[in-house]
């Protein structure tokens, strides 16, 4: 998902949307884990009311006594455990079936057969133009609105996806399409191709009347566009850099994960969805004189963080959104190396407004209520977390750490100290006090910064560190510039005064704090002299 849609969608997530969906828990399932997902729905348009089957399988251990799923108030005809009928309890959005019956096998197969009109994750409703459309928007844990499943991200699973619809409409999802066949009554089946393990929020499919074009980016061939006739010049403009994209990341991170890539104009609650290979943007993000290239960056970076590897722990979701948001602005950088800076210094003005998370930690217990992580922490400062890594490592050790993140982990998950683990192993010393101060600890830098110059050339500088919370370590860049000349100092800050001094032979230097835009700090700078001391609270610096 993307930051820049965030105030957009919050009113409609707390306001017009159902609120149980959002709550944390999930079934619990000592000893299970999900292998499969075989799904099939049939679709019509005369009723919002869908006709499902999903089949899933599962490996246990013979301690394993029941099978527990999610799923909301859809009603169940019946339920097979390895091809026979067997009872079932079903109340509180969840699924419970007693395993008795498989208890000398540690794989087993269950299979439910259900009906009715979801009330959410699957969004049956008319497009912005007026025609029926079916779109699945499962994240945080809504899928189980429209098919059981363990609705939390690290039970991966790979799927099949079978989809029953009037024929006039094309389908979109995961994975390739394997088989099209004609039905009575003027309906077509649609199969899709098995795809890799994911967890279940990435599970999607879209049906609507669509325009779709084959795209080309090097060393891969199966990118397309889907999107609606009408806002066909708005939607390529969006997605005219995409193909530019996808080979920098796979650059910077290694082969695309899945067989293929669609970026797709859909009716979904957010501004951007990175669903594996299908890729759904809000449709009415696409306008007139306008484009959003960085949100389209975002959502592809995600495919392979927050995709192909994801955290194993909600209240760890700046691994996903803090990365994409990192990657979605830093593909800039290539090409123009002020855009990225101007698009950094834009994302620090604005967490700097937010006083109120600045006073959270982006680690905290998981909350009740899933989409409260979707705030500045998350996005933002996570964004500035990975760019200040990037700086602590430096760009060889930071990429390096990057590929073997994705290598170490794809298909599956990981939590923050598995980087810290990946980053530490690259750059031969500890990053615990990095790690703790940035995401375990609340606040950021508020940095009060004095400055004089003599006449004598001799240039004084003092920081002191004003913000509530514990004194923080961090590198800060101070340049000295003399009309077209810089000089650039590095300084280490870990104490609450620190004082520095260099001697120059030019007078009247105009002074620049962080230039490139390095550090998430709120800085003041005034000049003002202050009495140096020449051997305490005396700083490092080179």
């Amino acid at each position: 998902m993307s930051v820049k849609q965030l105030r957009n969608i919050r009113f409609a997530l707390i306001f017009c949307l159902p609120l149980n969906f959002i709550r944390a828990e999930i079934a619990s399932n000592s000893e299970i884990d999900i292998l499969h997902y075989g799904i099939y729905v049939e679709l019509s348009d005369t009723s919002n009311s869908i006709v499902g089957r999903t089949t899933i399988e599962f490996e246990k251990s013979i301690k394993s006594k029941r099978l527990s799923l999610d799923f909301a108030a859809l009603n169940i005809s019946k339920i097979l455990l390895n091809n026979r009928e067997t009872s079932f309890n079903f109340s509180d959005e969840q699924i419970t079936i007693p395993l008795v019956d498989s208890e000398n096998s540690d794989r087993a197969r269950v299979e439910i057969h259900y009906s009715g009109a979801p009330t959410d994750g699957l969004l049956i409703q008319n497009n912005r133009h007026g025609r029926r459309s079916f779109f699945v928007d499962n994240w945080p844990n809504r899928a189980h609105f429209w098919f059981p499943c363990v609705d939390h991200p690290a039970d991966k699973a790979t799927m099949t996806l079978t989809v029953k619809a009037p024929s006039h409409y094309q389908i979109v999802a995961n994975s390739s399409l394997e088989n099209q066949t004609a039905e009575s009554g003027g309906a077509q089946t649609w199969t899709f191709a098995k795809f890799s393990p994911i967890s279940v929020y990435n599970i999607v499919f879209g049906v609507a009347e669509f325009v779709i074009t084959e795209k080309y980016s090097a060393g891969f061939d199966k990118l397309k566009y889907w999107y609606f006739r009408e806002d066909s010049l708005n939607v390529e403009r969006s997605f005219k850099d995409a193909p530019q994209m996808l080979a920098y990341f796979q650059h910077r991170f290694g082969p695309f994960p899945f067989e293929k890539l669609a970026l797709v104009q859909a009716v979904t609650v957010f501004g951007g969805m990175e669903n594996a290979g299908a890729i759904f943007f809000n449709e009415n993000s696409f306008k007139p004189n306008r484009t959003i290239e960085v949100t389209v960056a975002h959502e592809i970076a995600h495919q392979w963080f927050g995709d192909l590897i994801t955290p194993v722990k909600w209240n760890n979701l700046w691994l996903s959104e803090g990365f994409a948001s990192y990657f979605g602005a830093q593909y800039f950088e290539k090409s123009d190396s002020s855009k990225f800076r101007k698009l950094m210094r834009q994302s620090r003005s604005r967490y700097l407004k937010n006083k109120k998370w600045r006073q959270r930690a982006v680690i905290e217990p998981e909350p009740k209520n899933l989409f409260d992580l979707l705030n500045a922490n998350t996005y933002t400062k996570g964004q500035w977390i990975v760019h200040m890594l990037r700086n602590e490592l430096g760009d060889s050790l930071f990429w390096v750490s990057m590929q073997e993140s994705v290598q170490s982990f794809a298909g599956s998950n990981w939590e923050t100290a598995d980087l810290r683990s990946i980053c530490e192993k690259q750059a031969g010393r500890k990053l615990n006090w990095f790690f703790d101060q940035w995401l375990f600890q609340p606040g950021i830098p508020k940095l009060d910064i004095q400055y004089y110059q003599e006449k004598n050339g001799a240039f004084y500088v003092q920081i002191q560190q004003k913000q509530k919370t514990p004194t923080m370590r961090f590198p800060l860049e101070i340049s000295f510039a003399n009309g077209n000349s810089t000089v650039d100092k590095n300084v280490i800050c870990s104490k609450q005064t620190e004082q520095f001094q260099w001697t120059f032979p030019a007078q009247n230097l105009e002074l620049q704090i962080d230039k490139n835009i390095k550090l998430l700090a709120d800085i003041h700078l005034k000049e003002k002299k202050f009495l140096y001391q020449k051997k305490s609270n005396r700083g490092s610096h080179k």
